[in-house]
């Protein structure tokens, strides 16, 4: 680096941060050239940095003949009032710092770049304004969330990557291990055994802002990699997690976003939640709950008679005063389609149905019907969601937060024919089905609970089971061999306290303050739907040789 750079690099200022203080004096500001406009002899260039664009307004052409768009230029001048609220920068050195080939998609907050080329070229989108203050944001709200656990006496410890590989939850990443013969590591899909090994070692009050692994197709929430707020605490009941939990998110919104959080959160029972919104995960910010409607069916013949006398159940959501046009009603009836049901409406204006509905209230009802309550009212709860797209029923800045209690110990996976643990195989059963919960897997209940943010799972948590005889218990009523979790289950022989925690989604709380519909927005290099990253092509093919000597000496056959 020579002097000159050194002295202008000190002397540089950010666009964002130019006020008034600076009018009528030299500045110096670095950036991408945005656009270059021609007027008579004045010649207009637009730089921007991370912060904000600002014109330069230049008379000598030379200074700007060969420049072209994102060519990387310091300019040095007199900053000047253009309006009653933008500066320019008048009388200016503009210095070819970096030249930029023709960049393949335009670099401002509206692009018309399709994602694939975005996620190509990330290094360009990330260049675009409003990509920096995601970025920055996300900094700024887990910089908060560490000050206030640091607050509260925890402190952050950092639990392995590579770690073995167990029966349950999702896909594991593998990793070959050249130290072993034909063994791997497994990449964490959650720091779950080691917390709680940290809290038998005493540490009590636990974090870690975790990267997580899981070999699960992408959603416009999930990524193979992504990151949660983890924590673990000794010696709490649920009631005060919830409350702890609750304080950092009061905490964190009002600092970061000067946002006021109602609390206390509403609390509701899985059952309840499920009864009233179709859905584990409900968004409240809206109404719209669900209805029973088979008694409007009763008593005439109609397209759901058969049904009805099945023992099958018609749900519905109505709409007072509100209708769907068509566009909507046919994204709606494939959801519901997509779910194992069809949908049907009645309006006072249109209708679906072979027959009229006697409804007190102008509007509009939605209604499906199955046999199995459970899908039907599945059905309707996606429906229910959907709804606030098509109907603009929520404003941006809107947060609504709740817990989700009283969760089943397990569920009955249909696909497998088996029953399944329904959280995860270290939640501690309620008190009441502690004695004979592997007997009544259709009734036994968990000590878990769930943190929903506009409809979305934001973390889940629970009270973990301390006392080897009751995981040993659980584990075998699932089919699994507590040796496989030897190493957990002669911890716990050691005097383990009562202990529990929560792994937060970090990536999806992002996405639900920045109000977007996909965690690839406010991650700085996410992979495409199919898991790819596109500007490193990853996963790829390794040399042969690479492979070959993981396990020299002992070749797999």
């Amino acid at each position: 680096m020579n002097l000159d750079n050194a002295k202008c690099f000190k002397q540089r200022v950010f666009i964002g941060n130019l006020t008034s203080e600076h009018l009528n004096k030299t500045v110096t500001i670095a950036g991408w050239v945005k656009r270059i406009k021609k007027l008579g002899e004045l010649n207009f260039v637009i730089v921007g940095d991370k912060t904000n664009t600002i014109q330069v307004t230049c008379k000598n052409k030379e200074q700007v003949k060969y420049l072209t768009r994102e060519d990387l230029v310091i300019v040095k001048g007199k900053l000047k009032r253009l309006d009653s609220v933008r500066f320019e920068i008048t009388n200016p050195t503009i210095t070819l710092f970096a030249k930029s080939k023709t960049p393949p998609l335009i670099i401002e907050d509206k692009t018309d770049a399709l994602e694939e080329v975005r996620l190509r070229y990330r290094y360009l989108d990330l260049r675009r304004p409003v990509m920096q203050k995601r970025l920055a944001l996300r900094h700024k709200v887990t910089l908060a969330v560490r000050n206030w656990l640091d607050q509260m006496g925890f402190i952050e410890v950092e639990t392995p990557t590579l770690t073995k590989s167990t029966p349950e939850g999702a896909r594991d990443f593998l990793v070959p291990a050249r130290i072993r013969e034909h063994s791997f590591y497994a990449l964490p899909q959650s720091p779950q055994i080691y917390k709680q090994l940290l809290m038998v070692g005493g540490t009590e009050k636990y974090f870690q802002i975790a990267h997580v692994y899981r070999d699960e197709d992408s959603r416009k929430d999930r990524q193979p990699e992504h990151t949660q707020i983890d924590l673990e605490v000794a010696f709490y009941t649920k009631e005060m997690v919830m409350d702890l939990i609750q304080r950092l998110f009061v905490d964190v919104f009002r600092q970061v976003l000067n946002i006021k959080l109602k609390k206390p959160f509403p609390v509701l029972k899985f059952a309840e939640a499920f009864n009233r919104f179709g859905s584990d995960k409900p968004d409240l910010r809206y109404g719209f709950e669900l209805e029973d409607c088979t008694d409007l069916f009763q008593d005439s013949p109609n397209q759901f008679t058969n049904l009805i006398n099945a023992g099958g159940i018609v749900g519905g959501i109505q709409l007072p005063n509100l209708y769907l046009d068509e566009v909507s009603f046919k994204a709606l009836r494939k959801l519901a389609k997509d779910n194992g049901v069809s949908l049907e409406f009645y309006s006072d204006k249109a209708s679906s149905l072979k027959q009229p509905l006697d409804l007190p209230l102008a509007g509009t009802i939605l209604l499906v019907a199955h046999k199995s309550k459970t899908q039907a009212w599945t059905a309707l709860g996606a429906i229910r969601n959907e709804l606030k797209y098509h109907l603009n029923l929520v404003k941006p800045n809107q947060y609504s937060f709740c817990w989700i209690v009283d969760f089943p110990l397990y569920e009955f996976d249909e696909k497998e024919q088996k029953w399944v643990s329904a959280h995860n195989m270290f939640s501690n059963p309620q008190p009441q089905w502690l004695v004979n919960f592997e007997n009544h897997k259709a009734e036994a209940l968990s000590e878990q609970y769930d943190l929903v943010l506009n409809g979305f799972e934001l973390g889940s948590g629970s009270i973990r089971i301390h006392d080897p005889e009751v995981q040993t218990r659980l584990m075998q009523s699932l089919g699994v061999d507590p040796q496989q979790f030897g190493f957990v289950m002669e911890a716990y022989q050691y005097g383990a306290p009562v202990h529990a925690g929560m792994g937060l989604g970090l990536d999806r709380l992002m996405m639900i303050i920045n109000n977007v519909d996909n965690i690839r927005e406010v991650m700085a290099f996410p992979k495409n739907a199919q898991g790819i990253e596109m500007h490193t092509n990853a996963p790829d093919q390794v040399d042969i040789k690479d492979i070959t000597t993981i396990w020299s000496k002992h070749p797999v056959k």
